[in-house]
């Protein structure tokens, strides 16, 4: 009886006194959560190896920002020819179980892009300036989804210049 009443005191206390973490959100810092980590990363190893080769993109690199919640987003800019990327990334690969895959990269508007910039953290605005500021250039805008991820490009009317942004929406 005592050795029950001895467990199940133990058991209490330390269930009381855990103290759960808080949702680690997206932004930074505040009520304790952990903040974004910014860190380089290669294109090869956000695209299928294929896409990388045939685009011939091997040697870019560009800004991973990791979340601790496992959400993470990348930022590359490069050169490409704007409709073999489109083609290749809309026959890409996405995840079998996923229930949302486009076939298609469809266009967006500026304003739709916009109101994304105000929800990143510190963090990701800082390391990402580029690609925002890329906005109110001649761009057209298109976004493809692949589960787990998310393809945003800024494609430049007068040129090559691809500014592209990969969400990975699934938790690592």
């Amino acid at each position: 009886m005592k050795t029950g009443l001895l467990f199940l005191c133990c058991f209490l206390f330390c269930v009381l006194s855990c103290r759960k973490p808080g949702y680690l959100s997206h932004a930074e810092g505040s009520n304790g959560t952990i903040p974004p980590l910014a860190t380089a990363v290669s294109l090869r190893d956000t695209l299928p190896p294929s896409m990388v080769n045939t685009l011939h993109l091997e040697q870019v690199s560009g800004i991973k920002v990791q979340y601790a919640d496992g959400h993470a987003v990348y930022y590359f800019e490069y050169e490409a020819e704007h409709p073999t990327l489109l083609a290749l990334l809309a026959q890409s690969p996405f995840a079998r179980d996923a229930t949302v895959a486009d076939t298609h990269c469809r266009p967006l508007t500026a304003p739709e892009l916009s109101s994304l910039h105000d929800t990143l953290s510190p963090v990701e605005q800082q390391h990402s300036t580029s690609f925002w500021e890329a906005l109110v250039r001649d761009v057209a805008i298109y976004e493809c989804l692949k589960t787990p991820r998310k393809h945003t490009l800024l494609l430049s009317k007068t040129s090559n210049r691809v500014f592209h942004r990969i969400e990975l929406t699934g938790v690592i």
